[in-house]
């Protein structure tokens, strides 16, 4: 008997789930999802430095309006998903080409 083979292709890795799933399409370079995820990590660190040195600083809008420092912090949160994910499914593309 002859075995049929069925060809299957890889699940894509979400990105982000908000209203939407957002995904990342598994025939991805896995070198550019981590540039894309340093760039993002680098953009994140700046902005957790800004939210020190506003939170610091007595005077800023900040300490005067906690919602933009939540807002802040509700966007980082989304912004360290992504990089995450980025990050594994860099790794999941990478171990189905080994």
């Amino acid at each position: 008997m002859a075995s049929e083979s069925v060809a299957t292709t890889p699940k894509s890795c979400r990105l982000l789930k908000l209203g939407v799933e957002y995904l990342i399409p598994s025939d991805s370079n896995p070198h550019d999802l981590l540039d894309d995820a340093s760039c993002l990590l680098a953009c994140a660190e700046t902005l957790v430095q800004c939210m020190i040195d506003g939170l610091h600083d007595e005077g800023s809008n900040m300490n005067v309006s906690p919602r933009e420092a939540a807002s802040m912090l509700y966007s980082l949160r989304y912004q360290l998903e992504m990089i995450r994910s980025m990050a594994e499914a860099a790794n999941t593309i990478s171990l189905r080409a080994a």
